[in-house]
């Protein structure tokens, strides 16, 4: 665990976390200026982060809270559009498969076989990344929680958790919302939820549903001379059941499909000459076919039942994933040739979670759960072009299948204690254990079955004991001011390669970490304003990463190549910060957001990474000085600021919104030249309101500003035969992969509630 020893051992960040503290109390003492109150105040923000049905600011974390009026107000429909509400955090579609969830600093890559640094549920029931990244509707609020998790979480993670919690059926009176979104971009969003009551007070149902058709990412293809489309539709049943006031139940079954076109984005020119154009990532295009598309079924089951003044609450969840992709792996177009990879992949995921907690205490809370999870996953690569085991293109009729299972077991409590009037100290702790089964055989005709996991390593187990320590102080009836020591913890596990890995390469450790967080909650203003910030400090010991475009010697030749995936690999990194979040009403029809972070996330002295530089005499893959370098890509600094201002007329309102979210420079410290400028896009709404109908005129991005959000290395491609009778040859296409802000896009919104 964190010790004083840790936290002072070089005088840099010591130093940094001075001037963050000093910042912080600079703003707090601003923000408390006093004035006269108005007879009006912001409503108070109900949270259940821990477990619990608490107000926020009376919760001793970093907690971020979205109430689906706000994701209405802003047009946010889809996952990823989360993070412009949001100061330090992104939601980052990697390609068709997978999306990428970073925050704090730490990135996660989703194809690397490591566990989340960022975790992600629907009402209680935790979600890959891919089923997440989807078309939101009828949402009723998102928390996303800061920091290491490793106490009430269905899993642990490092750098936070993201709960997004849909609306539940109203028991005695009939309510609901149509909705529909004309925009830019071939766009078409139509939406809809509805309560029904069965019986009144008792039982109730719930019907929603979406329908939304776009332009994706707006990419031009000029292999295939389309653009980009995707549609997705989706209907959601939720039924609740109170029949005493000692019980409830719902059960909630969420069906979605999704197609698109999974196309990426790229920029260079043409190094084989095969007549592809120049292009520059302002130009939108791609290069290489694709088409993905996605089948879920998602079931959770949530019962409370309150006896002697205790709460017993059981989350049980269910998930039927089927997910189909033909992705060209040639992305820069290099070879005139239809390189198509097809992955076709199934999850079936059940979870269960049990706790019980004390009910109305005076002086002791506590809560005791366990959480269980199963994880069985089937991906087929059938027969067509694929990579093969030296990370070559070939068209042999080969099959790749890849089960898994992965069982997730969790024992918690929490311990709350009311130390006199103004104080509380809480202990959690928790033990977990993980097992997993991860084989992955390839045929090959006239060759046999390859078997890509060596066999001691195709099952595995870990566990870990996690948790941490909070303490609060009450200065006044309005100001808290807070400490946390937290752990968290990763299991580690192996690298599955299309080609030999040595001993050193094939597995990476377990990752542990210890956070310390000084924050605090703030209400001013007579309840007009609220004002809340943290600093904190946050050690690796093996920190999972990821390393992509890396060199080595993958075929056995003796001669380096470039890997065009990665690999999974450990190394010690330090990550410091500091956060605000300031919400006020300057007046009754004037409110205003602002949020920041910033965050220092750096590679420790005598850190090593993989990467693409020289190969050392006896090494297979390429290993670099990561010495105060950037464990990933994330920016320092990140802004997040709105206001909205209406004037009444009559029975109406009309109102202005503006959105604005700053994103600092980023750099892949693997790829040359790959620095990419920190940028701003501002969102503006207008529009008329009245007692059960808002219509609204918007454009996001208004400035139509055209920036990059990563780079990848040149793509190339290594073919052999049968492609190339009596020989093979490497291809460099010249192109990078290029993520990309979205294009300015002006829309309609009109909404009807009852």
């Amino acid at each position: 665990m964190l010790n004083s020893t840790t936290l002072v051992k070089k005088s840099q960040s010591q130093c940094s976390v001075r001037k963050l503290t000093m910042a912080l109390a600079v703003s707090a003492a601003y923000y408390q200026m006093p004035v006269m109150a108005q007879g009006y105040e912001l409503e108070e923000i109900i949270i259940t982060a821990q477990k619990r049905t608490e107000s926020l600011q009376d919760v001793a974390a970093t907690v971020n809270a979205v109430s689906g009026e706000i994701l209405a107000d802003f047009e946010v429909r889809d996952f990823k559009d989360i993070e412009t509400l949001t100061a330090g955090l992104t939601l980052a579609p990697v390609d068709a498969r997978a999306s990428s969830v970073s925050l704090r600093g730490i990135s996660y890559d989703p194809d690397g076989s490591l566990s989340a640094a960022v975790d992600l549920y629907k009402n209680g029931v935790a979600l890959s990344s891919y089923v997440a990244f989807r078309q939101m509707f009828d949402v009723q609020s998102i928390e996303v929680l800061r920091g290491p998790q490793g106490t009430f979480q269905g899993r642990t993670s490092p750098a936070g958790s993201i709960h997004v919690n849909t609306t539940t059926p109203n028991l005695d009176a009939i309510d609901g919302y149509v909705q529909a979104t004309v925009f830019e971009n071939d766009g078409l969003n139509t939406q809809f939820g509805v309560s029904l009551p069965i019986i009144e007070g008792q039982l109730g149902l719930r019907i929603a549903g979406v329908y939304d058709e776009n332009g994706g990412q707006g990419l031009y293809n000029f292999a295939t001379g389309d653009e980009e489309s995707a549609s997705t539709d989706a209907v959601r049943v939720s039924l609740a059941w109170e029949p005493t006031d000692t019980f409830s139940a719902t059960l909630i079954h969420e069906y979605l499909e999704e197609d698109n076109e999974a196309w990426e984005a790229v920029e260079g020119s043409d190094t084989p000459g095969n007549g592809n154009p120049v292009l520059s990532y302002k130009d939108r295009s791609s290069l290489a076919d694709g088409y993905a598309d996605g089948r879920d079924n998602l079931t959770s089951l949530i019962m409370e039942y309150t006896v002697a003044g205790h709460k017993i609450t059981s989350v049980t969840g269910y998930q039927d994933i089927d997910f189909f992709s033909t992705r060209d792996l040639d992305l820069g177009n290099a070879v005139p040739l239809n390189l198509q990879q097809t992955v076709v992949s199934d999850y079936d995921i059940f979870t269960q979670e049990l706790r019980i907690q004390s009910e109305d205490s005076t002086n002791w809370e506590y809560l005791v759960g366990l959480y269980y999870e199963n994880t069985q996953t089937n991906t087929v690569v059938p027969n067509g072009a694929v990579l093969d085991f030296f990370g070559n293109l070939t068209t042999s009729e080969t099959e790749t299948v890849g089960p898994a299972d992965l069982q997730y077991y969790g024992v918690f409590a929490n311990n709350k204690f009311y130390i006199g009037e103004a104080s509380t100290l809480q202990v959690g702790l928790r033990w977990q254990k993980v097992k997993v089964f991860n084989r992955v055989d390839t045929s090959i005709p006239g060759v046999g079955v390859l078997t890509l996991v060596p066999e001691e390593l195709v099952s595995s187990s870990s566990t870990a004991f996690t948790g941490g320590i909070k303490y609060t102080y009450d200065l006044t009836n309005d100001v808290m001011v807070y400490g946390s020591l937290d752990r968290s913890y990763r299991p580690g596990g192996a690298n599955i390669a299309l080609f030999p890995l040595g001993p050193a390469d094939i597995i990476f450790d377990e990752e542990t970490s210890d956070g310390i967080e000084f924050g605090f909650k703030s209400t001013l203003w007579g309840g007009r304003a609220q004002a809340n910030g943290a600093i904190f400090y946050q050690q690796f010991d093996d920190f999972i990463t990821r390393a992509n475009d890396i060199t080595g010697d993958f075929d056995g030749d003796g001669v380096a190549e470039t890997y065009m995936t990665g690999l999974t690999y450990n190394a010690d990194a330090t990550i410091q910060g500091a956060e605000l979040e300031i919400t006020g009403l300057i007046t009754e029809h004037w409110k205003a957001f602002f949020g920041m972070s910033y965050v220092d996330a750096k590679f420790d002295d005598d850190a090593r990474s993989l990467c693409n530089g020289p190969l050392a005499p006896g090494q297979q893959i390429a290993r670099c000085d990561a010495s105060g370098q950037r464990i990933g890509s994330e920016p320092n600094w990140s802004i997040s600021a709105s206001s909205e201002f209406s004037i009444p007329i009559g029975d109406f309102d009309w109102f202005v919104r503006g959105l604005y979210k700053f994103t600092g420079s980023r750099t892949n410290t693997l790829v040359d030249s790959a620095d990419v400028g920190g940028y701003g896009l501002i969102d503006l709404f207008t529009g008329l309101r009245g007692k059960s109908w808002e219509l609204t005129l918007w454009t996001k991005n208004i400035t139509d500003k055209e920036a990059r959000t990563r780079i990848s290395a040149e793509s190339f491609v290594s073919v052999v035969e049968p492609l190339v009778p009596g020989g093979g040859y490497n291809v460099n296409s010249g192109y990078n992969r290029v993520g990309l802000v979205p294009e300015r896009t002006v829309g309609l919104t009109a909404m009807y509630s009852f």
